[in-house]
Order: C-alpha cells, then structure tokens, then sequence
C-alpha cells in the first residue's frame, strides 16, 4: 500500500504536492527501498525482523540501482534512460509484492503454524544497544565534517548535477569540460542513484 501511493504522489499527482516537497521526498525514499524490501524479505527473512528489515532493505536497493545504472554508464546514455529501467524495475517490484501478498493471504495460518526459528523469540535484545550507539557516532561524525569547502563532496556534487543536466552520462568532466575516457565515474553508480533521487524528489543535490 505504502509503495502504490509513494508511486501516485510521485506520478499522477505530482502537481498537488508540489508545494510539499518533503512529502515528495519520503515518497521517493518509499518507492527507492521498494526492491530492496522485497529481496530482504525473500532472501533474509530468516536472518533480520520488525526494524531491522529496513537497513538491510536500504542496501540491498542501493547495490540494485547502482548494478541498474553501471551499463548504462559505461554505454554513456542518458538520465532518461536510466529512470525508465529503474522505474520499470520498482514497478515489477511492486507488482510482485501485490502478487505475494495475495497468496500469502490465503496461506498465513499455515505459515504462521510451520515457522520456527530464532528470530521468532529474540528481537536482537541487547545487540540493538552497539547498534544505535553506531548511528549516533555516525551522525555526530558525518555532521562534524560535513562539508567543508575542500572536501570531495563537492566534486561528486559536480558530477551529480552533469548527470541532471548533460545529454551523455559520464561523458563530460564536469569541472573542465574534457572529454570522459576511462575515468572511476563511468563506474560509479551511486553517484547516477543520487542524481535520480534528485530528479524524481524534485529536491536539490546540495540539500539531501
């Protein structure tokens, strides 16, 4: 449910939301972790529950939109190609969800006889203490250093909006304007991910 309407805000009904940018942004941080939620939980269900789910979901979306966007980097397309096969593939996500949950529907009380594990009497109990102490020092961290005015961020940044604007990805270096040869960006897909958030969010690069 949560995905169909993250798709109908982003979509359809992108006008009526348009003074609402974070609503905007969470739908298209909903509709980015959709394939990632779904491989979680075919693939992993076993191993992470309840919260957990959601790190692992990230992730697993993140490495698919970069392996998504790497031949289309190395062929240098375009921006626009790139968002219809990542599009397509949060479509057939989405649909596969609707599909599993139809069927799952109907079995859920078998399911729910035949599962045993651990994970179904240990939400991970103390673990979660190193875990969330993690994501604080991570955040104090990413906060302190972030962004000076000769970090590298600001050379993906660059790279970020040539993607947002140029016809070729990866075929122009965006400071000097020489031509792309062999060069780690032609490679580099989280860089693509990050210029179609933006795209799709209709929130500047600088801001996320």
């Amino acid at each position: 449910m949560s995905g169909s309407a993250a798709f109908a805000v982003v979509g359809p009904f992108r006008d009526a939301f348009t003074a609402l940018p974070e609503v905007l942004l969470v739908s298209t941080l909903v509709l980015f972790m959709v394939p990632g939620a779904l491989l979680t939980r075919w693939c992993l269900s076993e191993h992470f529950s309840g919260a957990a789910l959601l790190p692992a979901a990230f992730v697993l979306s993140a490495g698919t939109f970069a392996l998504l966007g790497l031949p289309l980097l190395v062929l240098q397309s375009s921006m626009g190609a790139y968002l219809w096969v990542s599009g397509a593939t949060v479509g057939v996500s989405l649909l596969v969800a609707a599909i599993a949950v139809v069927f799952s529907a109907s079995r859920r009380e078998q399911t729910a006889e035949s599962r045993t594990g651990f994970l179904d009497h240990d939400d991970g109990g103390l673990l979660w203490v190193p875990f969330l102490a993690l994501v604080a020092a991570l955040a104090y961290i990413s906060r302190f250093n972030a962004p000076n005015f000769f970090g590298d961020i600001w050379i993906y940044l660059s790279w970020i909006r040539e993607y947002l604007g140029g016809d070729a990805l990866a075929s122009v270096e965006p400071y000097l304007g020489d031509a792309v040869d062999l060069s780690r960006a032609r490679i580099n897909g989280w860089l693509l991910e990050q210029a179609a958030f933006s795209r799709v969010s209709g929130v500047d690069p600088a801001d996320q």
